[in-house]
């Protein structure tokens, strides 16, 4: 799982494109998440695959 939550991480950076802000990002409340973090999401595979879906939304600008 840790690996899994390293890689979601390493996405988040690159669709961010800085430290910090994905960093803030993956440890704040999201609503699309049902109020869970996106690190708190990405412990299991599913929650990893639904952070990864979101972050590719982000990417896209679809934010929904």
């Amino acid at each position: 799982m840790k690996k899994e939550k390293n890689a979601v991480f390493e996405r988040a950076v690159g669709v961010f494109e800085n430290l910090d802000v994905a960093t803030d990002w993956f440890n704040s409340p999201a609503i699309a998440l049902d109020g869970k973090t996106p690190a708190q999401s990405s412990e299991t595979t599913e929650g990893a695959i639904e952070v990864l879906n979101l972050l590719g939304r982000i990417e896209q600008g679809i934010f929904s």
